[in-house]
């Protein structure tokens, strides 16, 4: 029974509580050999914001001005909010932990407060970045091709390169029960997308309607089916993201079962 046994500490009360073990695991990378705040992870973080940084100025400058408000009506957008958030508090995360290191003070409730919002975006920008690089590399077919379509595609595609790879560095675990807010961010997305059609909203092109498949001024059908496999597909990859956490730290054990200091992480 024990190989259930992160199956079975995802549904906690403790897990409700978004609670965890260790303020480490916000503040070191996965596979460094001891629990202190290390400097080179430290200019990870700072080069990892700066890269969205770089990327927020990038399609600024690509986007006609014309257009930047009605960008904010696609779910790439908000997707991209919440991985610039992410990576905000990731660098807050560490930033905060190697100062206390520094003053010898341990992490406090404060710390613990941004460690579970880190937690919850963390959990929630990597499952976006996938499926909003999934939708545009199979799914842009349906869209109307044009320079816009074309770079933003490429633009989500970095986007989810420098998403995933924290993933693979962090020790941030993921948690199950966290795909719920996920969805939920999704099934208010699907409402505002149908308020927005139904209330005279357009386009980039003039169109009533933001994607070709939710085209909830002419048929309701279509526009539900497809909101309830966008949400399958939101499950399907929060799950093989769990089970690639349990992998890798799997593998974490394996590299440091001789090490006391880092042994009991989870």
């Amino acid at each position: 029974m024990c190989k259930w046994k992160p199956f079975r500490e995802e549904f906690t009360i403790s897990r409700l509580k978004l609670e965890y073990s260790y303020d480490e695991d916000f503040s070191v990378t996965r596979w460094q050999a001891t629990r202190r705040v290390d400097e080179h992870y430290l200019i990870y973080r700072c080069l990892h914001f700066m890269c969205f940084l770089l990327t927020v100025y990038v399609k600024l400058r690509l986007t006609p001005s014309e257009k930047l408000v009605i960008s904010l009506v696609y779910f790439t957008y908000w997707s991209f909010g919440i991985n610039f958030a992410h990576s905000m508090l990731g660098l807050f995360a560490v930033c905060r932990a190697y100062i206390k290191q520094q003053d010898g003070k341990p992490e406090d409730h404060n710390s613990r407060f941004l460690h579970k919002c880190y937690l919850i975006c963390f959990n929630i920008s990597i499952c976006f970045a996938i499926c909003v690089v999934f939708v545009f590399w199979f799914g842009v077919r349906y869209m109307k091709e044009d320079d816009t379509i074309d770079t933003s595609k490429y633009f989500h595609t970095w986007t989810a390169i420098i998403v995933v790879m924290d993933f693979f560095v962090t020790s941030v675990p993921i948690y199950l029960l966290l795909v719920v807010p996920a969805q939920a961010i999704g099934l208010i997305y699907a409402i505002f997308n149908f308020a927005y059609c139904k209330s005279g909203g357009q386009d980039y092109y003039g169109n009533n309607y933001i994607y070709p498949k939710f085209k909830w001024n002419e048929d309701t059908l279509e526009p539900i089916l497809y909101t309830v496999l966008t949400l399958s597909q939101v499950l399907l990859v929060h799950l093989s993201l769990f089970g690639m956490h349990l992998v890798k730290v799997h593998f974490f054990h394996i590299c440091y079962k001789d090490n006391k200091e880092r042994r009991s992480f989870d």
